[in-house]
């Protein structure tokens, strides 16, 4: 339930220990306060709770195809995936849990105007609509009042989700609005420190869409 509460303090397994961006701990907290505000150590202990293996599975078929390791540091994102793949898992939530593998060409014509290639991708009901529609609800807090904030539209809903890695070398802005899913990725090229935050990000994916 969105509503399940955690205690976010300082916690520690098998000699991994979490920390939350800005270092420091706000006590009880429900699901849905803990992701508008992106906090680890409850992303960490609710992966606990699901287990790892079927947090895995879940995120294959939602779309991810890179490997995804079996380690506590999964709740807070730290196997490598790239753009398409987690592009396509949050679509996967836009299209109320409904897979749909990504495919660049819909259809292909002759001079003729006959079809001489169509895309015909496959799909699959990856999450039950009724979850996929309480996780986009929570990714809509995000937006109207949590990490998210830069990214809201004026004139239309927007779910989405905030991302930084350590040392803010990557900044991500992954979000939706009922007709079309964005991700923004901010970052050099070598890998070096950003010194921005993802809020950047979502301002950057607000410019875009906004145009769109």
């Amino acid at each position: 339930s969105p509503d399940r509460t955690y205690l976010d303090a300082p916690f520690y397994i098998d000699g991994y220990s979490p920390r939350n961006s800005g270092g420091g701990y706000r006590g009880m907290m429900t699901m849905t306060q803990a992701l508008t505000s992106s906090v680890n150590i409850v992303s960490l202990k609710t992966m606990l709770d699901v287990g790892i293996e079927p947090v895995i599975n879940m995120a294959h078929n939602m779309g991810i195809k890179s490997e995804l390791l079996s380690t506590y540091s999964l709740a807070l994102g730290t196997s490598e995936v790239n753009m398409l793949e987690i592009t396509s898992a949050y679509g996967t939530l836009a299209a109320r849990g409904r897979h749909l593998e990504p495919h660049g060409i819909i259809k292909i014509l002759n001079r003729r105007g006959e079809v001489i290639f169509e895309s015909t991708p496959k799909s699959k009901q990856a999450v039950d609509s009724d979850t996929a529609a309480l996780m986009t609800w929570m990714l809509e807090n995000v937006v109207n009042s949590g990490t998210g904030v830069a990214a809201a539209l004026p004139d239309r809903p927007v779910a989405g989700k905030t991302g930084t890695t350590e040392d803010a070398r990557d900044l991500w802005f992954i979000g939706y609005i009922p007709q079309l899913v964005t991700s923004i990725w901010l970052g050099n090229d070598n890998s070096t420190k950003t010194w921005g935050t993802s809020g950047i990000a979502a301002y950057y994916w607000n410019q875009y869409m906004r145009q769109v």
